[in-house]
């Protein structure tokens, strides 16, 4: 539960990091928007968590992550999926654990509480709530779908990270519970939610 929690911690953190690097907006337009998170193909070796690239897209009542990967996810290697936004201080996170073996496709949104000056670490380890979220898995995409708040909603200025990630634990005889973890991210410039 510390590696999740680290993993969220990691996707907030991303994207303050973007917002203190003053990244610029992104051009509008009128049409399905181009992805606003990019990344590398292959800077990942291992290609279900090789992020390609990530398009947030809202209407007046819901919000669609769609992350696109350099293949589907595979059999027998658990992995989580983030779409994490920042609104200020506030931030948010879409998750999506595959378990590694066939499933019931679920999916949860978290929102975060802006942290105080005595946070240790700097951003909160529990949601201040946890919201509905849908997700559908159809090849190398998965889309994470949840409902508009008031603060995330079509309008309003935000940034996003997208996050592949795995966490494994091996017991062995000479090393009990030694944990192997990686995956990829990607940032995006600041965008205009709904446009």
């Amino acid at each position: 539960m510390a590696v999740l929690q680290d993993m969220r911690r990691l996707a907030l953190l991303a994207v303050v990091a973007a917002v203190v690097t003053g990244a610029p907006a992104v051009a509008a337009t009128n049409h399905m928007p181009k992805p606003q998170i990019q990344d590398g193909a292959g800077d990942w070796a291992v290609p279900s968590q090789d992020i390609l690239d990530g398009t947030i897209t809202a209407n007046a009542k819901t919000i669609t992550a769609t992350i696109r990967l350099s293949a589907a996810p595979v059999p027998g290697l658990a992995t989580q999926y983030y779409v994490a936004f920042s609104v200020g201080c506030k931030g948010y996170v879409a998750t999506y654990h595959w378990t590694g073996v066939p499933q019931t496709e679920q999916a949860s949104f978290d929102e975060y509480a802006c942290p105080t000056a005595s946070s240790t670490p700097a951003l909160p380890d529990k949601p201040i709530a946890t919201h509905p979220a849908t997700v559908t898995v159809a090849g190398n995409t998965i889309q994470i779908t949840f409902g508009t708040l008031r603060a995330l909603r079509p309008g309003v200025r935000v940034y996003a990270a997208a996050i592949a990630y795995t966490y494994a634990m091996v017991s062995t005889n000479t090393e009990p519970w030694k944990g192997g973890t990686g995956g990829d991210m990607a940032i995006s410039k600041q965008f205009t939610l709904g446009k």
